[in-house]
């Protein structure tokens, strides 16, 4: 990779700076679809025109309730081009978790995948009294088939994702520097978790910094996802991975067989996982050295057991474990152990 790509200022310099280097090249693959760089660069333009046309504009907030699939990034991107804030809503949230964040976080709209799992989201949206969510204007429904709205929902203006990405490309860009992007949410103990604002510079600043740390603007990188991008965690890593021009293959949810299959398949260099999930992995092929092409797993010890064992295992049988440190607050990635 060109070693002169300026450190950008705002996300949509990021991706525009990446896309002129590698347009052709794939950045997504997604249960086996292959999106290319260009190719995200023009769905995020069209998502920021179809959401420009709802009213979404500098400054305001959407609220992303969705599972890691493209469209959580692609509107991350669209949103980021508008000025506008992506408010990050785990989907394992209920109704009081869920009005809570908009409601605080004031967001104008929200983003839901109503059939992801079989979890009654919009059930759980449909709980949630009205009157709390004082910002609210449109509720979104994502869907893998494209299916359109049959009802309003809230007495909301419901629309498709879809229909979003039907529109014509938007190319204006309203980012700045100060420009907000990202509200993350902390673990709460006793009160309410707190709501953490990042803005444009820093978070674009960050995920250049960290994907040059892990070697991402290298060529022949690939990075396996499996955690959401609700977290900072899993934010940070698949936007540094196309931050850096390398490949980010998308898992919606953690499936240990799959992803030891996409690993062997397509030489996969680069993930991070929970303890936990990186036993399974140990767990689900049990060949002397299972993944060759895996240069770094990046975790943390979240899960029981000896996560010390655990290194000494990985270490035996071939695999390189680094452990990683952040925070809402300052970003994920924000440290990783040496070697």
């Amino acid at each position: 990779m060109d070693q002169t790509l300026p450190r950008p200022v705002t996300i949509t310099e990021m991706v525009e700076n990446i896309t002129r280097q590698k347009g052709d090249q794939t950045a997504i693959v997604y249960l086996g679809q292959h999106i290319t760089f260009n190719e995200l660069l023009e769905r995020s333009q069209r998502v920021a025109d179809g959401l420009r046309r709802l009213g979404i504009g500098e400054g305001d907030r959407v609220s992303l309730w969705l599972p890691a699939v493209p469209a959580w990034l692609i509107t991350y991107i669209a949103l980021c081009r508008l000025g506008a804030v992506a408010v990050a809503t785990n989907t394992k949230f209920r109704s009081s978790e869920v009005q809570d964040i908009v409601s605080r976080s004031q967001a104008k709209a929200i983003i839901m995948w109503p059939g992801f799992k079989h979890i009654d989201f919009e059930g759980i949206l449909s709980d949630i009294d009205p009157t709390a969510l004082t910002a609210l204007q449109t509720v979104i429904l994502y869907s893998e088939d494209k299916t359109e709205p049959a009802h309003h929902i809230l007495g909301r203006n419901t629309v498709s994702y879809h229909a979003l990405e039907q529109s014509p490309p938007y190319t204006a860009d309203h980012a700045t520097p100060e420009s907000g992007c990202n509200i993350f949410t902390t673990s709460g103990t006793t009160k309410a978790p707190k709501l953490v604002y990042h803005k444009q510079s820093a978070t674009a600043g960050h995920l250049y910094d960290i994907n040059r740390a892990f070697g991402l603007d290298q060529p022949g990188k690939s990075v396996l996802h499996m955690i959401p991008f609700c977290g900072v965690w899993g934010f940070d890593q698949g936007m540094m991975t196309l931050a850096g021009g390398s490949t980010l293959y998308i898992m919606p949810f953690f499936d240990p067989a799959e992803a030891a299959r996409l690993i062997q398949a397509h030489r996969i260099t680069h993930t991070s996982a929970s303890d936990e999930a990186v036993r399974c992995l140990l767990e689900v092929n049990d060949t002397p050295v299972p993944f060759p092409s895996l240069e770094l797993i990046g975790f943390a010890a979240v899960g029981g057991g000896s996560s010390q064992d655990l290194v000494l295992e990985a270490t035996r049988r071939g695999l390189t474990l680094r452990g990683l440190y952040g925070s809402s607050e300052l970003g994920a990635l924000f440290s990783l152990q040496s070697q």
